[in-house]
């Protein structure tokens, strides 16, 4: 995952959510608790409730009804 930051972003939250381990070198050890682990991540995955992707679709739907303004407004106003 070197130089990939979206990958490592989302590693790093599945392991916050409990759906896996997020590592940047594997290991023996490593390997085994993730394996000791699996019981724990299947519950993690049956307690979750999908959504879909309304509430991000709505968000971009407001933000480029008005081409953008406020990420052309904060931009402006950074300091």
């Amino acid at each position: 995952m070197q130089g990939q930051f979206e990958q490592q972003l989302n590693g790093y939250l599945l392991e916050k959510k409990g759906y896996g381990k997020n590592v940047r070198e594997i290991y023996d050890d490593v390997v085994g608790e993730f394996l000791y682990a699996i019981p724990r991540y299947e519950q993690c995955f049956e307690d979750h409730q999908p959504t879909n992707n309304q509430a991000i679709q709505e968000k971009l739907d407001e933000l480029l009804e008005n081409n953008a303004a406020l990420a052309v407004d904060f931009q402006s106003n950074r300091t």
